[in-house]
Formats: C-alpha cells, structure tokens, sequence
C-alpha cells in the first residue's frame, strides 16, 4: 500500500469511527457498521466521498432527503437536517452542485434558516436552482403514500439527480410499517421518500449513458457501435446504480458482462 493510500484509509477509519461514537448506547451502529464495511470494502465515509468525487461535476442535481420527525415534537432530529445542509453546502463549494433538500412539509422552515446561515440561496423550485449559483432549493415530500408515486414523478419531472443522499430518511420494511431506532411505528409521522428513492435507483441517466456509448466508439476504444448495441440495458446493472447513485455495487446483469470500458473498476 502506497503513502496516500494508507493516508485515505487511516483519514477514512478515523471518520468512521467519529461517526460510530454511541452515547445513548443503543448499540445499532456497532451492530450494521461491520456489515456495511464488509460491503464497501473499506471505510464507509471514504467510500461515500469516492463516489461522488468520481460522479458529480458542475450543475448536477443532487436530491439529499432528510427529516426524521420525532414523537411527540412533530419535528425533526437535529442531526438529519443540519448535517444535510452542511453536505448540500460542501457540495456546492467542491464542485459546483445544485443540492436539493427533499423533506416534510414541517421541516421546510428549518431548512430555509439554516440555508442563510450556511451562505446558500434558497429556492423552493428546482427550475430556479438551476438558474442561481452558490444556491440550494428545498422541496416537501408527502406524508400520504398514496400520493407518493405522484409526488415522487413530480419532483423527478423538473430533473433526474446524478447522486441521491439520504440522510435521517426512514423506509418501509415489509409490511408496509416505518419504525424509529427503538421500533416504534412512526408511519404516520414520516414522509415517504422512500418511494422517490427507489424511483430514481431504477431509472437510467440517458445522458450519462449516451456519453460513455460515445466513448465506447471512439477510435481509442475497442468496443465500437456493435458493443454498444449488444450491451445490456438492465437497469440493473452497475452503470448507472453506482456511476449515479452512489451505490457501492449492484447484482451485474445476468446474461452477458458490462464491457470493460463501461467497468466501476
């Protein structure tokens, strides 16, 4: 391992276990973190800060959902909101992102405070965002699931993200319940982003994908158009889950292999 290698992993080991620190001594973290480390295969923070290096450029839209409300409070955690405006901040500076907060109706105003404190403009149309530099935009997500299909496609018709964050977002487990960390339901209170999230996992980047068809068929490639044709357009692949959404890995698809031009690797 080179010096800068060892330099990112011990930075990323420290970060890490910043973040696993447990107060409250729930124990979840020390339960999910050998996992999700197992999964990524090094340091989690590292792993998160790679793939949007490798990912985001100027004027992407990036949707960070955020929100965790709190019984009885009606209100959101502390932690989930402030850490998503600092990240939408950093976001910005770094390269240059158009940050879109999704959260509930009642965390709004919070978000609009905290966005003159970081030194964003706050717009709540992400056709304005798009517009303004040095800017952020805050949208509600609705409570009602069956109005979150619609929500979610309406917030997807202003603009397909090239990362999605989600920060403090519960979803559904199988029986259609949202639980907080000590289990309970607290479906009522929370939006469903979740819906918006799995929306966006599945839907390809048709600009991204037509950039690199472009570079499979260049003459310094050896995959030329035919490649390009026969190469699987599963949503599924690792293309756009990782490239786009900041997953570490996806299933690959099951019949033929992404060519090698179009590998994560």
């Amino acid at each position: 391992m080179m010096q800068k290698e060892l330099t990112l992993l011990n930075l990323g080991d420290s970060l890490d276990n910043i973040s696993n620190i447990d107060p409250r001594g729930y124990g979840v973290c020390h339960i999910l973190y050998p996992a999700s480390r197992e999964y990524t295969g090094g340091p989690l923070c590292m792993n998160a800060a790679g793939k949007l290096c490798d990912t985001l450029k100027q004027d992407d839209l990036v949707y960070i959902m955020t929100g965790f409300v709190l019984p009885p409070f009606g209100s959101a955690e502390t932690d989930g909101v402030i850490s998503s405006v600092l990240l939408a901040r950093s976001l910005v500076i770094a390269f240059g992102a158009k940050p879109v907060i999704v959260c509930q109706e009642e965390n709004v105003p919070a978000v609009k405070a905290m966005a003159a404190v970081v030194g964003l403009h706050l717009y709540e149309s992400i056709d304005e965002l798009k517009k303004y530099p040095i800017s952020m935009a805050v949208v509600p997500f609705t409570k009602d699931k069956s109005k979150a299909e619609s929500c979610a496609d309406e917030i997807i018709s202003h603009g397909k993200p090239a990362a999605v964050i989600s920060i403090e977002a519960p979803g559904e487990n199988k029986i259609g319940k949202y639980h907080n960390a000590t289990g309970l339901d607290v479906t009522e209170l929370e939006a469903k982003m979740d819906i918006l999230f799995d929306k966006l996992q599945q839907a390809p980047n048709w600009n991204t994908i037509r950039k690199l068809r472009d570079d499979c068929n260049s003459k310094q490639s050896p995959y030329r158009r035919a490649d390009w044709h026969n190469m699987p357009h599963s949503p599924h692949c690792s293309l756009w889950h990782t490239r786009l959404y900041g997953l570490s890995q996806c299933s690959p698809h099951p019949c033929k292999k992404l060519p090698s031009c179009l590998s994560m690797e």
